[in-house]
């Protein structure tokens, strides 16, 4: 099922265009892989951690920490 973030997420995530932009610019998949990490914390708190690592991966361009380990070097085909 999909998961939504919050609009005061939302509004956070926003707060950051470029953030933002690169975000918007993923396709659908990573985009809902990334909203259900965020959300499927169990604490608040860990929401709100998770969503600034989201926040900061996406104003550098990168992947989320838990995609990150699987696009190492090394990694993938013929492994």
């Amino acid at each position: 099922r999909p998961v939504a973030l919050p609009p005061a997420f939302v509004r956070a995530f926003k707060a950051n265009p470029t953030a933002w932009a690169h975000f918007e610019a993923r396709p659908p998949g990573y985009r809902r892989l990334c909203r259900y990490w965020v959300m499927s914390a169990k604490k608040d708190e860990t929401r709100l951690r998770r969503l600034g690592v989201l926040i900061a991966s996406s104003a550098k361009g990168a992947p989320i920490p838990p995609l990150a380990a699987l696009q190492r070097p090394g990694r993938g085909k013929g492994r």
